[in-house]
Parts: structure tokens; sequence; C-alpha cells
């Protein structure tokens, strides 16, 4: 599965909190809670944030619950 660009919206809406999906994988909802929180303190740091995020799923994605979590988080 190709993650998208780190210009596609979804990363930014989901860092800041605009975006709510029902995660299902306790790793992703606990990396995404702590970006979140990285992102208030310092919204100028969204690259770096949505790289590790973007790392995070890309190491995951052939568990099938990362799998569904990625299709919430994009569709």
């Amino acid at each position: 599965m190709n993650l998208p660009n780190n210009s596609n919206s979804n990363w930014v809406e989901l860092l800041s909190g605009k975006k709510q999906v029902k995660l299902k994988f306790l790793g992703t909802k606990m990396l995404l809670s702590r970006l979140q929180v990285e992102y208030k303190k310092d919204n100028n740091s969204l690259e770096k944030l949505i790289e590790e995020l973007k790392s995070f799923l890309t190491k995951n994605q052939n568990k099938k619950i990362v799998e569904e979590d990625i299709n919430q988080m994009f569709s």
C-alpha cells in the first residue's frame, strides 16, 4: 500500500486533530496522540512529524490492523 505524499492535506488534518479517526492498532493511536501534542506545541515541525508517522505506518503496513488504520486515515 502506498501512502500519500507529504503534501496531502490528510496529514495536516490528522496531526492537527481536525480529522478524527477510529484507529484499531494501539501503537498507531499512541504515536498519533504524541505527534498531535508535538504539533500543537510547534506546528513548524510539520514535515518531521509527517515523516515520523509515515515511517511508522510504512514499517507496520504489513499488519492487517495497521492497513485498516491507514484506510481510515486516508479515505
